[in-house]
């Protein structure tokens, strides 16, 4: 109760007594998720059917993330890739390799305090030191860039403030407006906002017809 209502706080509330190790990677509501989205996501139960097969908590998390959180990945790359007409490999999901590593003991395969020990060890012999243990740097996309683009993405900011727009029926206009012109104006922030908001909007027009 002590929890702020944000997110992804206010998703990890929603999860509050189910199988931690089912739920550990999700921070939205992933079962009302499921329910709108059914091709997108496993079956409802698939994480905890993964879960149950172990006692141990690293490995439930380790055959939730295989078993059901994975399967999500590949289809969508899957369906990426062959969209660019790619042949797309993943070397990582080789079942032999698979196997291997299942059957290595939790001390080399998790000893806590560092992430992917082994395949640090083994890039070691190839790779600069300093480039297999930098900070992770998580993937950002120049939204900003794109949307400033007014014959690319900075369309899609017209479609959102004109009059033909679907979501303005459903968001205070004013407050869109200054967001578009936030974006325009170079805020990251705004950018990653407004793509979200476009995609909305591009919905709701494919549902009108």
């Amino acid at each position: 109760r002590f929890l702020p209502p944000l997110w992804p706080v206010a998703g990890m509330r929603r999860m509050g007594g189910l199988d931690a190790a089912a739920y550990a990677s999700v921070y939205h509501d992933f079962q009302s998720v499921q329910r709108v989205f059914p091709d997108l996501v496993p079956e409802p139960g698939a994480r905890e059917a993964a879960s149950r097969r172990f006692s141990d908590f690293r490995d439930r998390l380790f055959a939730v993330d295989q078993a059901a959180y994975l399967e999500s990945l590949l289809v969508r790359q899957d369906k990426m890739s062959m969209a660019a007409s790619v042949e797309a490999r993943v070397p990582f999901v080789h079942m032999p390799l698979l196997r291997l590593v299942n059957s290595l003991p939790h001390p080399l395969r998790a000893p806590g305090g560092d992430t992917k020990p082994l395949l640090k060890r083994i890039a070691e012999r190839h790779l600069p030191h300093n480039l297999i243990h930098r900070r992770k740097i998580g993937l950002w996309l120049p939204y900003e860039e794109w949307f400033a683009d007014a014959n690319g993405a900075g369309g899609y900011l017209d479609d959102l403030t004109g009059s033909e727009s679907r979501l303005a029926a459903y968001a205070e206009k004013e407050k869109l407006a200054a967001l578009v012109e936030k974006c325009r104006a170079g805020a990251r922030s705004a950018g990653l906002v407004l793509e979200r908001l476009v995609g909305v909007e591009l919905w709701l027009r494919s549902l009108a017809g």
